[in-house]
């Protein structure tokens, strides 16, 4: 049911070279073999994140983040059945607890904000935006691991904003 503009069908489109730009590595070394895994790894995994967000952005308002809090805690059971399967320990390296913690913090807060989006705002422009989240992962490997950034890289994070730009 969602109708977006003109305007927002454009910035839709700069998103999804944008996402490709943003996440494509170097394919040396056997790079048609790793660019079709990548491309399929990339679809399964878009595949995902879109029913993950169809799913959330169904639920009822009055709900409030319980769905957020059953969709996190099937995957800890999920995650600690293939640990048992795999005879994996679920340990952490030493001193990396503090950067999980982080790390789960941000990913529940983002998506807290995707549900809260989702409820307010069209789905179809809403799951674009979110898919753009490697855009803000490249800018802080540039800012904080002082990553060099690619010109692919540098075009996805141009068309990311030309994208966002217009959607909204």
């Amino acid at each position: 049911g969602d109708r977006p503009g003109i305007l927002s069908w454009v910035g839709v489109g700069l998103a999804f070279p944008a996402i490709l730009l943003l996440t494509a590595g170097p394919l040396e070394n056997g790079g048609a073999a790793k660019l079709r895994r990548a491309v399929w790894l990339g679809i399964v995994a878009g595949v995902g994140f879109g029913v993950f967000f169809a799913a959330i952005s169904r639920t009822s308002p009055g709900s409030g983040l319980w769905p957020l809090v059953a969709a996190r805690s099937t995957t800890v059971v999920c995650v600690a059945i293939f640990a048992l399967l795999t005879r994996r320990p679920l340990r952490l390296a030493a001193g990396a607890m503090p950067l999980a913690v982080a790390a789960g913090l941000m990913d529940m807060g983002a998506n807290i904000a995707f549900l809260l989006a989702s409820r307010s705002g069209m789905l179809t422009l809403v799951a674009v935006i979110s898919s753009l989240y490697p855009a803000p992962t490249v800018v802080l490997a540039w800012i904080i691991m002082r990553e060099k950034l690619s010109w692919l890289r540098v075009a996805g994070l141009a068309l990311s904003l030309a994208g966002v730009a217009l959607i909204s």
